[in-house]
């Protein structure tokens, strides 16, 4: 039932609110009992750990820096999106796609040589900057902690997805 993590949008502990966090449980059936009744946060078998999840550890692209992204081949745009989603509503300029359930298989796995055959691009090291697009911006957001977990040091997230492109390119 839990992969021993929960995102919770607000809560409080104590007197302080929390805007967003991760909570790593050691328990997770007891969940509901944590949440439920703070009694138990003294049992000494229930640990918890928080790892701060706020918008000022993400960072955002808007439309108009993913705009200008389109030709620069120092920055790679990839659209974590499926296959079939990018043939319904199309695919911003400029971006790649590797769908989020690939993700960290073909950063990790796949060899430079096939990594460019595929993509047309050079297979990017932990200092290349990223920009991860999806249909609204939460996959993106889970490609840039992927990514970030493995050591890239520079993504970014295009929060609005293609439903912020879309908007911006009908205004046009």
């Amino acid at each position: 039932m839990f992969n021993r993590s929960l995102v919770l949008s607000i809560f409080n502990i104590g007197a302080r609110t929390y805007s967003s966090k991760l909570i790593r449980l050691n328990h997770p059936k007891r969940i509901l009992r944590k949440l439920v009744c703070p009694i138990f946060a003294e049992r000494s078998d229930f640990k918890i750990q928080l790892a701060n999840m706020s918008s000022g550890d993400t960072k955002f692209v808007t439309y108009n820096e993913v705009q200008n992204l389109k030709d620069n081949k120092t920055v790679l745009l990839i659209d974590v999106r499926e296959p079939q989603e990018l043939k319904e509503t199309g695919i911003i300029p400029g971006s790649i796609n590797i769908p989020l359930s690939i993700l960290e298989q073909t950063l990790t796995g796949t060899p430079s040589d096939e990594f460019h055959a595929q993509f047309h691009r050079d297979k990017p090291d932990l200092d290349t900057p990223l920009v991860f697009s999806c249909k609204a911006g939460i996959r993106s957001s889970k490609a840039q902690n992927i990514a970030a977990k493995l050591g890239y040091s520079n993504v970014r997230n295009y929060k609005g997805g293609w439903l912020d492109w879309e908007e911006h390119v009908k205004k046009n």
